[in-house]
């Protein structure tokens, strides 16, 4: 059960992934270029704008910088905050029997001193 279960995690990730990289890639290419054009207004009231202040109403036309942040700060948190379980199995004879669970490791105090001293003495 946790197999199949792991398998759609990860699909669903991907899946997630995906939209995410086509939503951004949407926003930056097909609505970028429109706010940039219609950052100044069109028709008799439009003025010009160079400089900051021309970036500044070009990321705020239809709150495109905003949106734009937005979308790949999810990106990056999907991608970061999605840690999967690396499946290392337990193959026997080619069978497979699943992931262990989490385990819990004690160390006497000499092998926790022999790897917490510094190794450029041993060196």
């Amino acid at each position: 059960m946790e197999k199949h279960t792991s398998r759609w995690l990860a699909i669903f990730h991907h899946l997630l992934q995906s939209i995410l990289n086509v939503a951004i890639a949407l926003w930056l290419v097909a609505a970028g270029p429109f706010c940039w054009i219609l950052r100044d207004g069109l028709g008799p009231a439009a003025v010009d704008s160079n400089g900051m202040e021309a970036v500044s109403r070009f990321l705020l036309t239809f709150y495109w910088g905003p949106i734009a942040a937005g979308l790949i700060t999810l990106r990056l948190a999907v991608s970061l905050g999605a840690k999967q379980i690396r499946d290392t199995g337990a193959y026997v004879k080619g069978k497979y029997y699943g992931t262990h669970p989490a385990v819990r490791c004690f160390y006497s105090p000499k092998v926790m001193e022999l790897g917490t001293e510094s190794r450029t003495e041993s060196a």
